[in-house]
């Protein structure tokens, strides 16, 4: 069960990701500082995240 938890944190920062990508992207079409910012964020929370999971289960 465990294993489907992670795998849903894990495709919802997927999601979130295009989301982000999408939505700040300046004038070049390269990802503004904003939008950099906002992932590393999130990629920061889903690893966060997906290692607190697999320490709780083993």
């Amino acid at each position: 069960m465990e294993k489907y938890i992670i795998l849903a944190v894990i495709i919802i920062g997927f999601l979130l990701s295009l989301i982000i990508t999408r939505k700040n992207k300046d004038e070049n079409n390269s990802l503004s500082k904003k939008g950099v910012m906002k992932l590393m964020g999130l990629f920061a929370m889903v690893f966060i995240l997906v290692v607190i999971l697999v320490v709780s289960v083993s």
